[in-house]
């Protein structure tokens, strides 16, 4: 999967010039979300402005990207050291050599849906048969193909990129989104819930865990108290964005305008915010942590569409850098 990318690298560990408050020096480290700024990463955003990475010893640099080289790429070309992808992509990559590591999983689960119209008749999965259906390349190649079989369905495809105007101008019968972002945006466009169908992946076994924290695994093995401080200081961002979702937001929205300068919404950063939340792990002890049956069951299913032919061994693509995700 091919991207353009534009990348500005910002320095936002704060003003202490890589010393801690105790006088202790600061490694250096960089991190790249995998889209464009919003409340979905609002943990690392919080993280940054409340001084976790450098409670936990990090001078952190925020590399920004509009879409380019996808974080795997910025991964083997040593322009970053920790990034976001869905497990099912980072699994992909390692089977085709890319020595990454999983070093937390952020997103248990999936928030993937197809989004319908009710009017065109959509009730089950088998009624999207002979519809056009919008999406991303990787979609059609990572993510639809075990819907697909499970419910032999003939579509025809249409590559689309982030917008969803094909889909509110009935261009297309359904289009594939988020229900943190382009479900929600659809409904800001006019759409009443009630008028659209969806098909929360989720709901059908395929809700494989999305967003978590890679790095190589050159990085692991030559600084694991770097990964784990940077995966620590993500999770204490994560837990305080939910404990204080108006203060998250207000700092998503701060960055977007001042440091991203694009424009926001915050109706739908609160939107995000709030629906992300149900992506994690109920008991927060689980925070960050990735089981072996989820892997496997991920792993498989890139196996049986011929995405992969073997599947990398678990202890070789996880090492856990949650630890008591609690601490």
């Amino acid at each position: 999967m091919l991207f353009t990318i534009l990348l500005t690298l910002l320095t936002v560990s704060a003003p202490l010039s890589g010393l801690c408050r105790a006088g202790t020096l600061l490694k250096p480290a960089s991190f790249t979300p995998q889209w464009f700024d919003q409340a979905q990463f609002a943990g690392y955003y919080v993280a940054r402005e409340k001084g976790f990475y450098q409670k936990h010893g990090i001078a952190l640099t925020l590399i920004r990207k509009t879409p380019g080289d996808a974080p795997y790429d910025l991964l083997k070309k040593h322009r970053t050291d920790f990034t976001l992808m869905p497990l099912v992509v980072a699994i992909q990559q390692r089977a085709l050599g890319v020595r990454l590591v999983s070093i937390a999983q952020i997103f248990q689960t999936s928030g993937l849906m197809l989004i319908g119209r009710a009017s065109a008749g959509l009730r089950t999965p088998a009624d999207i048969s002979g519809k056009k259906v919008g999406g991303s390349a990787m979609f059609f190649q990572m993510q639809f193909p075990a819907f697909s079989r499970r419910f032999h369905l003939q579509v025809r495809p249409v590559i689309i990129g982030n917008s969803v105007n094909l889909f509110l101008r009935e261009g297309i019968d359904l289009i594939a989104g988020m229900e943190y972002n382009q479900y929600h945006t659809i409904i800001n466009s006019g759409y009443d819930p009630e008028e659209l169908t969806v098909f929360r992946f989720r709901d059908y076994g395929m809700g494989y865990p999305g967003d978590g924290i890679y790095t190589l695994e050159e990085t692991w093995e030559n600084d694991p108290a770097l990964c784990i401080g940077f995966v620590r200081a993500a999770l204490e961002g994560w837990r305080y964005a939910m404990t204080h979702p108006d203060e998250a937001v207000d700092i998503v929205m701060d960055h977007i305008r001042t440091t991203a300068h694009l424009p926001a919404d915050m109706a739908h950063q609160k939107w995000m915010l709030k629906t992300v939340k149900d992506l994690f792990p109920a008991s927060r002890t689980e925070w960050g942590k990735l089981s072996e049956a989820e892997y496997l069951r991920a792993a498989d299913a890139l196996k049986q569409g011929g995405i992969i032919e073997q599947i990398p061994g678990f202890r070789d693509f996880y090492k856990n850098g949650a630890g008591n995700a609690e601490e």
